[in-house]
């Protein structure tokens, strides 16, 4: 037995591991984007996507909001329009019917001109969406911070540094709320 609860603990332990290295990758991304370092944001997302890719199928699943729309918006945002379109199709393999995947897929589709496609998936997105009380402008949620930083700069003068590392701790609180 105690082989077997130590086999246990060391899946367990490489599972967290792997959860909490992707939501790292997820900050990096994040700073990459509010940097407008897109390749870079891409990369780090990218390695987010196949470190999901390895956990385990669990409800609720291990990370609350699936990396590949983090991607997929970055893919937007640098004008690749065709590799969001792949990034959504297969998060929505793994995720049928999920309304982020099916905006990002919609915009993805809309940037190519395939008009006709995206009003069938935005009708497929209106479904799914139906009941929902958040009104989207991207494939996922930022935090970004940008009302928060702008407070913070006019409440506390702080150095840029500090500012930064402060916007970390921000985003790693939320990072454990959401998770």
């Amino acid at each position: 037995t105690l082989d077997r609860s130590s086999a246990a603990s060391d899946v367990y332990k490489r599972q967290v591991s792997r959860v909490l290295k992707a939501a790292a990758f997820g900050l990096e991304g994040e700073i990459f984007l509010a940097d407008s370092k897109h390749s870079e944001a891409i990369e780090v997302f990218t390695l987010a996507v196949e470190l999901e890719d390895q956990n385990n199928y669990t409800e609720p699943p291990d990370w609350p909001h699936p990396m590949r729309l983090y991607l997929g918006s970055a893919l937007t945002n640098a004008k690749k329009f065709i590799a969001a379109e792949e990034v959504y199709r297969r998060d929505l393999d793994w995720n049928k019917n999920n309304g982020w995947s099916l905006f990002g897929l919609h915009q993805s589709l809309l940037l190519q001109g395939k008009t006709e496609e995206a009003e069938k998936i935005y009708k497929e997105f209106l479904l799914a969406w139906q009941q929902a009380d958040v009104e989207l402008s991207d494939s996922y949620i930022k935090y970004r911070l940008g009302i928060w930083n702008s407070k913070l700069i006019s409440l506390i003068r702080l150095p840029a540094k500090v500012l930064v590392a402060t916007q970390r701790e921000l985003y790693f609180m939320m990072i454990v709320h959401v998770w």
